[in-house]
């Protein structure tokens, strides 16, 4: 009889969020796309943030989905750990190479060259100790912090 499987860190990244707190999201925005119009419908707004729901999954064959919807928009990004992926960045609308890593129940995504000034984004996601979801999303010396609860 086989071991019972050990649940890995990042299991408890999986599942769906809600958004419940967004901190100086408009000056990463800002970073990546100084053009960028939060009234356009299925762009968000630090007002409006209350309908931002995000899907975390990871399938059998260890590729990982995670889906970001607002507002009738929706961006879906599906990637394999440790390999790099191109995605279509939500906020400037460009190709983008991507990587996202795992390490102590963390997911890490570098998006190469996306900022104004052609800087790397890092976007850290995490669960913290009280169960939220947190992603850290930083460009140049720019850090914004969104924080999502079980919904």
């Amino acid at each position: 009889m086989a071991p019972p499987s050990t649940p890995m860190p990042t299991d408890r990244l999986h599942g769906q969020w809600k958004l419940h707190v967004s901190e100086n999201f408009e000056a990463f925005v800002d970073s990546i796309n100084p053009d960028y119009d939060f009234s356009v419908p299925g762009c968000s707004n630090n007002m409006d943030d209350s309908r931002i729901e995000l899907i975390i999954s990871e399938k059998a064959n260890g590729e990982w989905v995670i889906v970001i919807q607002r507002k009738g928009d929706r961006h879906e990004l599906k990637f394999r750990l440790g390999k790099q992926f191109q995605e279509i960045n939500p906020v400037s609308g460009k190709s983008v190479q991507s990587l996202v890593t795992e390490a102590n129940g963390k997911l890490t995504q570098i998006q190469q060259r996306i900022g104004k000034d052609g800087e790397d984004a890092t976007i850290v996601r995490e669960v913290d100790n009280r169960g939220h979801l947190v992603v850290t999303l930083m460009v140049g010396d720019v850090t914004a912090r969104r924080i999502y609860t079980k919904a």
